[in-house]
């Protein structure tokens, strides 16, 4: 796990980099997130929690030993990211982030420059950068699998807070699927607009995604759906981050083609994933029978609970009308989980 921490550093400023890479080696394994900000310590979250990196790479509470990042190492950092052609990168750095080699996401910000529609056109003064590191951890996936189709390979949505292993888990869940010793060996595709999950690189993918799976890099979920149903026969679909109302319907257009779909949505718990609409929407379409809830930061990819889609959609409606509606009865929290 080292080498991905020291992959995921390596476009950052040398001074900073010589420091990080010569952190602690239980510094670097704990580590998902590295955020620079400009004359400000270099901070670092990992273990449920966030802490200063020290100038000899080590966790510090003083501010008079922390590892500062200055303004012109943040230019720097950022230039050598966009590989000092940031017009070429202009589309990604408008949607915040880009994708560096081995699927590592490194989030910008900074003061938005928007045109007279008031439709954002650039990004300047960069001002904070998040390297998040993508860890490749074999197996993370075993629970969710064997409790989630223990009887047959249906449609999963993977929820969770952020740094809750929500990507991780999704990269495993595709190597086993279309793995043909663990006996799936199913057909499927990793739509990977971001370059997370696989991380191809020379028409090869960095990260383990299993042999019988075909990446289609870079695209809009709303278009990879539909190329992936036309043109590659999948049995499984597998994408990471639903939460547009277009993305919402590009599966839907794909319920009924019978092809199964594993996908993951941001929540910070139960009472999120039964308050927001967006969620409420995607489990009406038809794409999912299970949703798996993970812990989060301190135990990435731990499942909190498991549920049938039909659970969460009668305590949707038991909450917002006072009834149970739709399966039958279930327990006041809707905590009837599908597989103890």
């Amino acid at each position: 796990m080292m080498e991905r921490f020291d992959s995921a550093v390596n476009f950052i400023a040398e001074r900073i980099k010589k420091v990080l890479k010569s952190a602690d080696p239980t510094v670097k394994e704990s580590v998902t997130e590295i955020r620079l900000r400009a004359n400000l310590p270099v901070v670092a979250v990992g273990g449920g929690e966030s802490f200063m990196v020290s100038n000899f790479g080590k966790k510090t509470d003083e501010t008079n030993d922390a590892l500062v990042c200055s303004k012109a190492e943040l230019d720097d950092s950022f230039k050598r990211l966009c590989n000092f052609s940031v017009h070429s990168f202009q589309n990604s750095i408008i949607n915040g982030f880009i994708t560096v080699e081995g699927g590592h996401r490194v989030g910008i910000v900074g003061t938005a420059v928007c045109g007279e529609n008031g439709k954002m056109t650039s990004l300047r003064d960069i001002s904070s950068l998040n390297v998040r590191i993508a860890r490749e951890f074999r197996n993370s996936s075993d629970e969710i699998f064997e409790r989630a189709f223990f009887e047959k390979i249906s449609g999963l949505l993977i929820a969770g807070p952020p740094s809750s292993g929500k990507t991780t888990v999704l990269r495993d869940l595709s190597r086993r699927l279309s793995d043909f010793k663990s006996g799936c060996g199913k057909k499927v595709c990793v739509i990977d607009e971001r370059g997370e999950i696989a991380a191809m690189k020379e028409k090869v993918p960095l990260n383990d995604v299993g042999i019988n799976c075909d990446v289609l890099t870079g695209y809009p979920k709303e278009i990879a759906v539909q190329t992936a149903l036309k043109t590659m026969s999948p049995e499984v679909i597998i994408c990471d981050e639903i939460s547009t109302d277009g993305e919402i319907d590009a599966l839907s257009q794909g319920a009924n083609s019978g092809t199964v779909f594993v996908a993951t949505v941001h929540a910070a718990g139960f009472d999120d994933l039964v308050k927001r609409r967006q969620i409420e929407k995607l489990l009406e379409i038809g794409c999912f029978e299970n949703v798996v809830l993970l812990e989060g930061a301190k135990n990435p990819g731990k499942i909190s609970e498991c549920y049938e889609v039909g659970e969460i959609i009668d305590e949707i409606y038991r909450r917002r009308f006072g009834l149970a509606c739709g399966v039958g009865n279930r327990n006041d929290d809707c905590r009837s989980v599908f597989k103890a």
